[in-house]
């Protein structure tokens, strides 16, 4: 069985049994919200920790790194002081540094010389495209 027929009877799935859609008690929506900021914060922990234990490379990995990327987090970080919603700002600058570390941390696993921009590049793309959907289909 090919890939892509594995997505259709995935997505026809989901199509027929929405994920959460029976989860209306407080419990269990809370234990999501626990789980996904636990598995958030693992990511960072552990991203973290293997940045910390390539710190050199790191630090010849910082001096190699596009100057706008740091610029682009910290206008992400600036941008909660004018938000609307502070909390759910900060939520997403979270993630963001979450997904940078992580992109770091797999850069310095297996290191070559255009390895982080080889890797970073479809994350950020990625992330600007789910933002560009929620910007053009608000609910």
């Amino acid at each position: 069985m090919d890939t892509s027929a594995i997505a259709y009877r995935v997505a026809e799935f989901l199509k027929q049994h929405p994920p959460f859609s029976s989860m209306e008690e407080p419990d269990l929506l809370e234990f999501a919200g626990l789980a996904s900021r636990a598995l958030w914060m693992g990511l960072l922990g552990l991203g973290g920790a293997l940045i910390a234990w390539r710190a050199t490379l790191a630090i010849a990995l910082l001096r190699r790194l596009n100057p706008f990327l740091p610029l682009m987090v910290a206008l992400a970080l600036a941008s909660i002081a004018w938000s609307i919603d502070p909390s759910l700002s900060t939520r997403r600058v979270y993630r963001l540094v979450t997904i940078l570390v992580v992109c770091i941390a797999f850069v310095l696993s297996g290191w070559h010389a255009r390895r982080c921009q080889d890797v970073v590049r479809p994350a950020l793309t990625l992330r600007s495209r789910s933002v560009c959907s929620a910007l053009s289909a608000p609910r």
